[in-house]
């Protein structure tokens, strides 16, 4: 049995045999580059002549890698951005209340003044639940 040969179901050498639960086995999120590679894989054990495939799948996993990578710090400098600019305007109430006490006053006291503020507040409410969910990856979106 050479280095290619098979003996009991096994690959000579340390490598053995990938059965086709493989990807779900080892990667249960469905990344749908990992289950193409690992077919792509069994399929080669028993074609040697596919081990071309193999190239062309890592070369796609890696520039999906290259773009979440790129999509992630996108999203991480959004929500920085969001996060800055939700601070200031919540924070801007009390400090303005301290600069102008009549407009805080104002704010705070009167009709006008608490609708303004609850519309703020529930602006910021709305939009924190809008970029969370933007935020959110659905793994099995991922890939496709």
């Amino acid at each position: 049995a050479g280095a290619a040969g098979r003996h009991d179901g096994q690959r000579a050498g340390d490598a053995i045999l990938i059965t086709g639960a493989a990807p779900e086995a080892l990667f249960p999120e469905r990344n749908w580059y990992w289950t193409e590679w690992c077919n792509a894989l069994i399929q080669c054990q028993d074609d040697v002549s596919l081990n071309r495939t193999l190239s062309g799948v890592v070369e796609r996993l890696s520039e999906a890698r290259q773009i979440q990578l790129e999509v992630d710090t996108t999203l991480r400098k959004h929500m920085s951005d969001y996060v800055v600019t939700v601070l200031l305007v919540l924070g801007s109430i009390p400090m303005m209340g301290f600069m102008i006490p009549d407009w805080y006053a104002m704010l705070m006291d009167t009709i006008p003044g608490k609708i303004t503020l609850a519309v703020v507040l529930a602006t910021v409410l709305i939009t924190s639940v809008w970029v969370s969910r933007a935020n959110s990856v659905d793994e099995e979106d991922v890939g496709r």
